[in-house]
């Protein structure tokens, strides 16, 4: 060890247990008192009814071993409301990944005050305190790369590859969590595993059994998706071709299927191609507001000169890079949720560029200076929603989002998505309970995951057991086709035909395209694609046979739905 770090270390030997202490609490403190009192929009609810059901599958949004540990999470605290339940689940798992990303930093640098710094980065990040303060199932996938990574580094730090048996099976063991676990294969069996091997002598033996730990933590995902391949497999009657198509099939529906679609976007415009390539690089720096950019860039080259921990870095490189392919291509809304694991994983750059800043000056008369630049995010996230004349910036930047319009004015994206203080946001249950209040006795109400389909059903239909006359017809609008939206037009005419009142949460798509076949199928005059070219007043103002009134949820006019009258 350099006499730098001693002198480093020396100082601050004594303190590592309660800066320890201290990073865990106070992260777990912070997200427990800013994480949601309310059910939120989009996924929150639906992912609490697929841990409270414990639904298993290997279907790209089943995430098997999170809803087996919030299964259980949530037997343990029976008689909490679930959802604040789980949400404090996704709290403490943030806090863990926070704890150990201070461990790891501790394991590379002997360095604790420059892993508290980065402890306390790491946890302000936009990403991974907004995940921690809601229910999804992302902070899970977070607390596995940093526990995999404290123990390679500790293996090599300590010299003992006793530590890589525990980084194999939570490799393993994330694929069950999300298949974007499974880009670390490449970095696990391609780089570590034979740079491990010649660096510490491993004989066949250890090699064997470490690819065995690494298959035991993927035994979960493998048997399910060995479930899920010989269903198909039958359902295509005997023959060797149909033992791979059923493979292929399986492996499709892993990968998300017909999801997959709004996702990795061929055909795009340049421009908005552009937007989502600056915009990968706009969020890099969202998450790190701070001079803690800088010390991300340069912790690279100081990672690559210690000849010690050399295969460790092409191991966090090989890593890091697979995750950054995968995320930088997801062309949709929540691409800073896909590249959480990339934020994380820039925390190792990161302690070690704050490592050599203190080290260089030889005091940690600093260190409170960088505590105090790396708070900005605690100032910035709440403010976007309440910037001046924000329809020129924030404004501007959420409407380069497609998935934007779909929220159809019911929400602010920037007050939901950019502020990851959700403590009081109630939005979410003010729409939900005007809806439920307005609705007449067995109306059929049609919603989508970008607005209220999610909470009204799995929480206020499933759990609180409220309003069950109501038939709500969730649309999946993301992969809805053609044929999902000729089906469900004919659906809601039938409803209308049978004198059963109906209500839409919106005018803008999904529900757009649902009342365009409509129209086509009650006017017999109009094409499809005039339909479809028709601004918002023209089409409610000719809509054939029906009316479409708006229905205001709360006195302002802020909340509205929309419901379908027979014309007089």
């Amino acid at each position: 060890m350099k006499k730098d770090n001693l002198l480093i270390a020396s100082k601050t030997s004594r303190i590592h247990p309660l800066l320890a202490a201290v990073v865990f609490f106070g992260s777990f403190i912070l997200y427990w008192q800013t994480a949601a009192r309310y059910p939120g929009w989009v996924d929150a609810a639906w992912i609490l009814s697929s841990a409270r059901n414990l639904e298993l599958g290997v279907w790209a949004n089943v995430h098997s071993l999170f809803n087996i540990l919030g299964f259980l999470w949530l037997r343990l605290f029976h008689g909490t409301d679930p959802h604040y339940a789980l949400t404090l689940f996704c709290s403490l798992l943030g806090s863990l990944t926070v704890l150990f990303v201070y461990l790891t930093g501790v394991a590379l640098t002997v360095d604790p005050v420059a892993s508290l710094l980065t402890s306390v980065a790491l946890t302000l990040s936009l990403s991974l305190w907004w995940h921690s303060t809601t229910i999804e199932v992302y902070t899970l996938n977070t607390l596995l790369i940093a526990f995999f990574m404290f123990s390679v580094f500790k293996a090599y730090r300590l010299r003992k590859p006793g530590f890589l048996y525990a980084a194999f099976f939570t490799a393993g063991l994330g694929i069950s969590n999300h298949v974007l676990m499974a880009l670390y294969v490449f970095a696990f069996f391609a780089v570590l595993l034979p740079l491990s091997a010649k660096r510490f002598h491993l004989k066949v033996r250890n090699i064997i059994f470490l690819i065995l730990v690494y298959l035991a933590g993927a035994t979960l995902y493998a048997v399910l998706f060995i479930i899920r391949w010989s269903t198909i497999y039958r359902g295509m009657g005997p023959g060797f071709g149909g033992f791979f198509e059923s493979f292929a099939a399986t492996f499709n529906y892993a990968m998300g299927g017909p999801f997959l679609d709004s996702m990795f976007t061929s055909g795009l415009e340049s421009r908005q191609k552009l937007f989502w390539r600056i915009n990968y690089i706009f969020l890099i720096l969202l998450n790190f507001p701070s001079p803690a950019l800088i010390f991300i860039i340069l912790g690279f080259p100081a990672f690559w000169k210690r000849k010690e921990i050399r295969p460790v870095f092409l191991f966090y490189i090989v890593g890091i890079t697979a995750q950054i392919l995968w995320s930088a291509n997801y062309f949709i809304w929540d691409m800073y949720a896909f590249a959480l694991p990339v934020y994380v994983m820039l925390a190792v750059p990161l302690v070690l560029g704050t490592h050599n800043f203190l080290v260089k000056r030889k005091t940690l008369v600093w260190a409170p200076v960088l505590l105090v630049l790396f708070l900005v995010p605690v100032f910035l996230y709440p403010s976007f929603a309440r910037w001046p004349n924000r329809e020129k910036t924030v404004d501007r930047y959420m409407s380069m989002y497609p998935e934007s319009e779909r929220t159809g004015g019911i929400w602010d994206p920037a007050e939901y998505i950019f502020n990851p203080v959700k403590r009081s946001y109630d939005k979410a249950a003010m729409f939900c309970e005007g809806v439920l209040k307005i609705l007449p006795t067995g109306a059929a109400y049609w919603d989508d995951e970008s607005k209220g389909a999610y909470p009204m059903e799995y929480y206020y239909q499933d759990i609180m057991g409220r309003r069950l006359d109501v038939d709500i017809n969730r649309i999946f609008g993301l992969i809805m086709n053609d044929e999902d939206a000729e089906q469900h037009a004919r659906t809601m005419l039938d409803q209308l035909r049978k004198n059963q009142r109906v209500f839409l949460s919106g005018i803008v798509e999904p529900q757009r395209e649902i009342l365009n076949r409509l129209y086509v199928t009650l006017s017999k005059e109009a094409s499809l694609e005039q339909v479809r070219d028709m601004d918002r007043a023209t089409f409610i103002e000719n809509f054939p046979d029906y009316r479409i009134e708006e229905v205001p949820l709360v006195d302002d006019g802020s909340m509205v739905i929309y419901q379908l009258k027979k014309r007089s």
